[in-house]
């Protein structure tokens, strides 16, 4: 990520906002259109959540696919796999790939996130299974 000055971070926070505004207003084009230049020009570390969530929502699966594949990636090279975001990043993935009619790789995916949840909030925990 490239050192910004507040002021910039300001027009990126209004960017990802407006992006929200869009998608929610049913302007997909608009709204995932400021969240790949916000992705392309590096400027939030997770603009391929958002954007895999966008894809996602606007059935365009492959491109959920990719996007939560590079922000898992992503999650890996900063070591956190295991944390509450990275393994809601697992489950996204998951669900995208059931939803793509990849069972076998959803099943897989989403067995490996129920072991992983497990261990991170302990046997015992009221919210393991």
């Amino acid at each position: 990520m490239p050192k910004i000055c507040a002021r910039r971070r300001r027009s990126i926070a209004a960017a990802e906002a407006l992006s929200a505004a869009e998608l929610r207003l049913g302007n997909f084009a608009a709204g995932v259109a400021i969240l790949e230049r916000l992705r392309d020009e590096h400027l939030i570390p997770d603009a391929d959540l958002l954007l895999g969530m966008a894809y996602r929502t606007g059935g365009r699966r492959e491109e959920a696919i990719a996007a939560r594949e590079r922000e898992r990636a992503r999650m890996e090279r900063e070591r956190q796999p295991d944390t509450e975001a990275g393994l809601l990043t697992l489950h996204s993935l998951g669900a995208c790939f059931r939803e793509a009619g990849r069972a076998e790789d959803a099943a897989a995916l989403l067995e490996d996130v129920l072991r992983r949840r497990t261990a991170l909030l302990g046997p015992d925990h009221p919210d393991s299974m």
